[in-house]
Formats: structure tokens, sequence, C-alpha cells
């Protein structure tokens, strides 16, 4: 009955615990929330003169020292993620989120669509970033490329596009100084 009549609902949580929410929305699932608090003021709508059998949500979402390790970046941890995210459906937008990523700060902002299917359009920003631990995570998504030691700490910039299971990480890294160890540059002119 409920998508028979219109109805337009409120909701305002304080101080919830994410992980019973996240399950909610498919999208929000991706990030694999661990741990953490957030507010949420949402609202829930139907009119039967739409064209569409489904409801509609919209809101914002501020998250209070979270930790995630996403499932579409085969749960690389992030840890203490703070920041706002706005949605109308089909949208989410992040506005800013804030947090560590091996111990070293991190913002992340864009935008994730909920339908026809998921998809991520997510900018990253890292400072102070550990290069080996950057060429570990590295390695998940383009095979084994960590039989070299690696010195050194790098400002990152990136983008994440595309579906959970079919995307695309652009990026660029930049460092005053990095040492390399035990590698083979063959052909160097």
């Amino acid at each position: 009955f409920i998508n028979k009549k219109e109805y337009s609902l409120g909701f305002n949580l304080q101080n919830a615990d994410v992980t019973h929410f996240q399950y909610y929305l498919e999208a929000a699932e991706q990030f694999n929330v661990t741990k953490g608090k957030f507010d949420l003021v949402l609202n829930l709508s139907f009119s039967p003169e739409w064209e569409t059998n489904k409801s509609f949500w919209q809101g914002k979402a501020t998250f209070y020292q979270a930790d995630a390790n996403p499932l579409f970046l085969q749960q690389i941890p992030f840890q203490q993620i703070n920041g706002d995210v706005i949605f109308t459906k089909p949208e989410i937008t992040v506005l800013s989120l804030n947090g560590l990523y091996h111990n070293s700060v991190f913002q992340l902002k864009g935008q994730v669509l909920t339908e026809p299917e998921i998809y991520f359009d997510l900018n990253i920003e890292g400072e102070q970033v550990s290069a080996s631990l950057l060429r570990d995570d590295v390695s998940l998504f383009v095979g084994e490329c960590n039989d070299f030691a690696l010195q050194g700490e790098v400002d990152l910039t990136g983008n994440i596009n595309g579906l959970p299971d079919s995307f695309y990480i652009t990026g660029e890294a930049n460092a005053s100084e990095i040492i390399v160890e035990k590698i083979t540059f063959p052909n160097i002119s």
C-alpha cells in the first residue's frame, strides 16, 4: 500500500551507528563501513502521479570517526573518516570526506550514482603517503609489483571512475625524494 498513496516521511538521526544503516543503500554498502557514527536528515516521498513506482529520497549525512574498507577497492583500509555527503536520488554527492590512509591524511570528493547501476566518480588527494604502502595497494589492481624496496613519501591525487567491478584509477604522485632498491631498469637511455 505504501506505493499506492502519496506520502512524505522525514527522518532525523543523531549520533547513529553507521554500521546499522549502510545496508539500506547498495551504494553505501560498497564502502563497507566497519565503525563510526553519523547524523542524518532524510526525506522519503512518493506520489502515484510520478512516472515511476519507486520512492524518492533526499537528505544529508555527516560522518564522524568512521572506518571503511571499500569493497570496490579490495578492502584497502581508511580510518577516522569525517565529513559530509548529500543525496538526491539517484545522486550521492561526497562534499568532503577526510580521514587517514595508512596514517596519512586523505580527502575524498565526488559523485556516486545509484541508478541505473552504481557508478563512481571520486577524486582523492593524499599527503605524505608512504611510497611502499602505496605500491603494495596499487599491486592489488595491477599485479605484483612489490618485489623491490621503496622508501619515501608522496603526495597523490587521483580519480576513481566506473562501476564497482570495472573502473579506472588515474592519478599522479609527487615526491621530493624516493629511494628504490633491488630493481633493474633495462634499456634506459
